[in-house]
């Protein structure tokens, strides 16, 4: 398996997530003849998971490791570091108003607001796309959150990351039996 440097934490001592390249998923994937379904079992999570990262296009290291393996490519080939030299992403409003303004040139945070943009046009505008992928949108103020990130040992990531595989392997056992 081919990593990408050692594991990235920002600051807060989350993990950095990558874009993945989801055409080379879709190529390795079709030249395998596999479905969604075994690349989703090969990398031993459930259907619904995997789904989930190829609509978003992103997952943190290990994820597109895991990912990489089950399709036979290397994890280069599948993730895109989340910086493109443009670091600034803005949110300002006014006090007491409703709304606020958000300038984005993070890729995930760019399509996290698209994706609420088609679900709620009424309350997410986005105003402009810039050639460099940024955009500039338009989000209510209640919207804006600001939540400190856990601080985790290591053992209890390692505990975290284990409780997870159980539950996506009890998901999958469970939706068996409910066929």
């Amino acid at each position: 398996m081919s990593r990408l440097p050692d594991r990235q934490r920002s600051l807060t001592g989350r993990m950095v997530y990558y874009e993945i390249k989801y055409s080379q998923i879709q190529r390795s994937v079709k030249g395998k003849k596999l479905k969604d379904a075994d690349v989703a079992r090969m990398a031993g999570m459930t259907v619904k998971a995997f789904s989930w990262i190829l609509e978003n296009q992103f997952a943190d290291l290990e994820v597109i490791e895991i990912i990489a393996d089950a399709v036979g490519c290397n994890v280069k080939e599948l993730a895109l570091c989340d910086y493109e030299g443009y670091v600034e992403n803005v949110i300002e409003w006014i006090r007491d108003q409703t709304r606020a303004t958000v300038s984005l040139s993070q890729k995930r945070t760019i399509s996290r607001v698209r994706k609420l943009a088609k679900e709620h046009p009424e309350k997410c505008q986005i105003v402009a796309e810039n050639k460099d992928g940024s955009i500039c949108a338009h989000i209510p103020v209640s919207w804006v959150k600001i939540v400190p990130g856990r601080a985790l040992t290591d053992e209890q990531r390692t505990q975290h990351a284990e409780q997870l595989k159980r539950n996506l392997l009890n998901a999958d056992c469970n939706r068996g039996e409910n066929r």
